[in-house]
């Protein structure tokens, strides 16, 4: 739990930066500001990572002009705290800090810089990108080592929350690497988009358990967690924008004419981080200034707010502009192309059932053909459903259409992804991103519901405690959804693939050849020895990938006539002197012998260990041993052959053929 305080720091001092934001931007003070200041700090750093990177630098070489521009900023934003403003607000610094720590418990437990999270192959993607963009202008490309070639090919492709993985590198750190980055930046993005559904949440709820239901709601269930296990990085750091912008037009007693430039750098740091979100974006801004301006009876002032902001943002978007249209111009090409796996599709099967549709919407984790999963989820969602339903019909009264009506167009939209296209991931999307709003309108429907029970008197007290029990009930079953994720990752800890950095000490700069045969051995090995000459056999995961191969076939040669080392995963027996081994890899030392490596075993029950070894079966299927050598050479098998339980049994004697 050493990484409680590191996280604890990572909130104050991006709240600090965040008002220091505020303060130069020239947002008037208002209550509640503390919660808005850590989207604005991601959207300062996702601005000046845009432009730069657009102008041709590496982060490595504005890194530390940001940091000294942080400090500078968390030193003014300091100034412009109060004690009040932390009296009055104690209970929701405790949601906005408390929630996200919980939906990151296993990064807190098990360390943040140590913990590799979810195995989805796209954290390591983003991990990747981000040491190229540290290292290298975007684009650059051809003669690099393995793992900066693989990154050249996202060079147009979304790019801020890779590169804020190498921005989070501390200054003159040589050890640190965006690998260790990884966990201090999904707590950040946490804490923003936690923070930004406690400012949310102030359009309806003074304080108190609803709040903590939206919060929950938020972070908890729904979608939040979802975006963990798939590694969506990307999805994740843009989480904050909405709620912020949204709920900074509605709230009574903002001056729009005064936020016309907060709200426009919301905007252009939305269209940077996540382009693609755009359009959902323009749809939640575009309800809130028409539900402001009709509250308000102010068209023409909403009228010139909007134009201002599109204006500046246009300003500030203009350096992303060529990679803007590259980018749309291709995700419409995907998806108009008629064969193909599209981005993601699967990666949320349950969403395809559309017949179950209320009960997925809620992302529990449930097998669809189990009835008896179906028959209790499907219960307590019946509880949210209604809640949701009379939050909407609610929010409409109060004269919060707004919200109403965009997330009716998030479920619709999600459910015309599933229908129509089929869709899974593009209606996680929708789901995702409309969630802050659908969690906001159940919360209000589940006040106004026990708000009602008050007037029936002692049948009342019953129904509000059969309401209670219905709300209490999520919270356990979203709690266990968050167990169930860090119960399943495979590794708890990065430090077995870190451990790769070390080999540089044995081989002393020699090259050596590396032969292995699991995905994600193999992709962490190519990160890990970015630095050192280095030739794989093959590469795997995503660089496995069609599209990806031209540009790993183009990296750095590495030529040797005998290699003098030779990495694999981690064996006992390969007939070499062991020069390094650790619980993932063995490093061998060859003496000018030719490699000739194991490459895989292919049987009908795959491997298997007994007594600590590996062991295969030989039965009525064949099996088959695949060998790889660089040159060639003689091989000789040894094995050891043991009869089964069946041949035990009849004690016949049979052939291996």
């Amino acid at each position: 739990m050493s990484s409680i305080l590191p996280y604890g720091a990572i909130c104050v001092i991006t709240t600090l930066i965040g008002l220091g934001v505020l303060r130069m931007l020239r947002v008037p003070r208002h209550s509640g500001e503390l919660f808005l200041a850590p989207t604005f700090a991601i959207a300062a750093w996702a601005l000046a990572i845009g432009i730069a990177i657009e102008f041709g630098l590496p982060v490595q070489e504005f890194r530390p002009w940001v940091w000294a521009l942080s400090a500078g900023l968390a030193v003014a934003g300091a100034s412009r705290l109060t004690v009040g403003e932390l009296r009055d607000n104690g209970f929701r610094i405790v949601l906005a800090i408390g929630l996200p720590a919980a939906a990151l418990a296993g990064y807190l437990y098990y360390g943040l810089a140590s913990f590799p999270g979810s195995p989805a192959f796209d954290g390591w993607s983003y991990i990747a990108f981000g040491e190229y963009l540290n290292r290298y202008p975007k684009g650059t490309e051809g003669g690099l080592a393995p793992l900066y070639q693989y990154a050249a090919h996202l060079a147009h492709t979304r790019y801020i929350a890779s590169a804020m993985l190498a921005l989070m590198i501390p200054p003159r750190c040589a050890a640190c690497d965006t690998q260790a980055s990884a966990g201090p930046f999904l707590a950040l993005s946490a804490f923003a988009f936690s923070a930004a559904c406690v400012y949310a949440g102030r359009l309806v709820f003074r304080r108190g358990w609803y709040e903590l239901l939206y919060v929950s709601l938020c972070l908890g269930g729904g979608w939040f967690v979802g975006a963990l296990r798939a590694n969506n990085f990307d999805n994740i750091l843009a989480l904050p924008f909405m709620p912020s912008a949204v709920a900074m037009i509605l709230l009574s007693g903002v001056r729009p004419r005064q936020y016309a430039l907060s709200l426009a750098v919301l905007v252009a740091a939305a269209v940077y981080v996540y382009p693609e979100l755009v359009p959902i974006f323009a749809l939640g801004l575009a309800l809130a200034v028409l539900n402001a301006a009709l509250r308000e009876k102010a068209f023409r002032h909403y009228a010139l707010l909007t134009l201002a902001v599109v204006l500046v943002a246009g300003v500030l978007v203009a350096p992303f502009g060529s990679d803007l249209v590259s980018f749309f111009r291709n995700q419409l090409a995907a998806g108009a192309a008629s064969s193909g796996p599209r981005p993601g599709l699967g990666g949320f099967p349950a969403l395809f059932n559309w017949r179950l549709f209320p009960i997925v919407i809620w992302s529990w984790a449930f097998e669809p053909g189990n009835w008896r999963d179906i028959v209790i989820y499907g219960a307590v969602s019946s509880g949210l459903i209604l809640g949701l339903a009379v939050g909407l019909a609610v929010a409409w009264r109060r004269g919060l259409f707004s919200i109403s009506v965009f997330c009716v167009a998030a479920l619709v939209l999600a459910l015309v992804m599933v229908v129509r296209y089929r869709y899974d991931y593009g209606a996680y999307k929708m789901l995702l991103y409309g969630w802050w709003a659908i969690a906001l309108a159940t919360a209000i429907g589940a006040q106004a519901i026990v708000q009602w029970t008050r007037r029936l008197g002692s049948i009342g007290n019953l129904v509000r405690l059969t309401v209670g029990v219905g709300l209490v009930t999520p919270f356990w079953m979203f709690a266990l959804g968050i167990m169930r994720f860090y119960h399943g990752v495979p590794a708890t800890t990065i430090e077995p693939y870190r451990d790769l950095l070390n080999i540089e000490r044995v081989t002393a700069g020699a090259p050596l050849e590396a032969s292995i045969g699991a995905a994600v051995p193999n992709m962490w090995a190519v990160y890990f020895l970015r630095h050192v000459p280095v030739r794989f056999s093959e590469y795997l995961g995503y660089m496995h990938q069609a599209h990806v191969a031209p540009f790993m076939a183009r990296s750095r040669a590495v030529s040797f006539a005998k290699p003098q080392f030779l990495l694999t995963e981690r064996q006992e027996e390969l007939g070499y002197e062991i020069a390094w081994q650790n619980a993932r890899y063995t490093l061998w030392r060859l003496h000018g012998a030719p490699i000739v490596d194991i490459r895989r075993i292919s049987a009908p029950n795959g491997m298997e260990v007994l007594a600590g070894k590996p062991f295969f079966w030989i039965g009525m299927q064949g099996a088959t041993i695949e060998l790889q050598s660089a040159q060639s050479a003689r091989v000789t098998l040894t094995f050891e052959l043991r009869p089964g339980p069946q041949l035990e049994a009849l004690r016949v004697p049979r052939t291996l053929a």
